[in-house]
């Protein structure tokens, strides 16, 4: 036999995952730094777009020196690069995301966790049985190691796991479950994303609550008259531009659009506000929920999602 002590399982096990995430960390921190340089690349050529357009105005409408006409290209560099800049900042985003997921799982390995999740100090209860002696809740806690939940009744179920006992049968389907979630990193990965995407525990309550209440709209004239004002300062502009009609008309126009806003302004404003923030996290859960079905599991507690 040759000599020294192979490592346990365990120790290979948490070894590997640390290389794996370290890998992850270093592939993610340089596709951020790339989307980024990108992104900065197209907020400067917008600048520039934004300043043709100002000359090419000048050149057409202040000297007459070309046609007016000419104002489309700038104006049309410049819608294309905004765009652009937004999508590149989402990418740039989802990036800054894999790069943390990666970080998070590498200090959980790493033993380095404590103090940087939740807690779970809410669920301390002093008169449990055995809680206090297992280090479940609080700084440095198993909970704190476990929790990943993105909302409000994930983190109600981890901690009932961890107080409640279960039936033997329960356990052994939730560490199947566990035992095949292990090795698909890039399933865990959409997963934390898609939880990143799908808001808060707050926004989650929000959507809850907006399912629940009543029904609020405006009537449905207003939508007409809305898109008749828009209509009017289009072709203001064009007039503008096209003829001589100066800006006369576009201006009347976008009087009439403000007058139509100040006057709709105390009904519109409490329904935007009602349905911004639930309507995003639908969107934001149903993205969530497409990861979940578009898999597919032999865990039967996985393949019952």
């Amino acid at each position: 036999m040759t000599g020294g002590t192979a490592p346990n399982a365990p120790e290979a096990s948490a070894s590997e995952a640390a290389a794996t995430y370290a890998e992850g960390l270093a592939q993610a921190a340089i596709e951020e730094q790339a989307w980024r340089r990108r992104a900065s690349l197209a907020s400067n050529a917008r600048l520039v777009a934004f300043l043709g357009i100002l000359v090419v105005a000048w050149l057409g409408f202040g000297t007459h020196r070309i046609e007016r006409g000419w104002i489309a290209a700038p104006i049309a560099a410049f819608v294309a690069l905004v765009v652009a800049h937004d999508r590149l900042l989402r990418r740039e985003e989802r990036a800054a995301r894999i790069r943390q997921f990666h970080e998070d799982g590498l200090a959980r390995v790493e033993e380095r966790w404590a103090g940087r999740g939740d807690a779970g100090e809410r669920y301390r209860d002093p008169s449990h049985p055995y809680a206090g002696d297992l280090d479940l809740f609080g700084h440095g806690s198993l909970y704190e190691l476990l929790a990943t939940t993105r909302t409000a009744a994930g983190c109600d179920r981890l901690a009932r796991w961890l107080l409640e006992a279960d039936a033997p049968d329960a356990i052994r389907a939730r560490q199947a479950a566990v035992r095949e979630l292990i090795p698909r990193l890039d399933l865990r990965l959409e997963m934390a994303l898609a939880g990143d995407v799908a808001g808060t525990s707050v926004q989650q309550a929000a959507l809850t609550a907006w399912a629940a209440a009543p029904a609020a709209a405006l009537p449905g004239g207003i939508a007409w008259i809305a898109a008749f004002a828009s209509a009017l300062s289009l072709g203001g502009l064009g007039l503008w531009i096209f003829s001589g009609a100066g800006p006369l008309p576009f201006v009347a126009a976008l009087g009439l659009q403000g007058l139509l806003g100040r006057a709709l302004r105390s009904r519109v404003r409490p329904v935007l506000a009602a349905a911004e923030t639930p309507v995003q996290a639908l969107a934001r859960t149903a993205s969530l929920l497409a990861v979940v079905e578009g898999e597919h599991f032999a865990a039967p507690r996985l393949a019952a999602l």
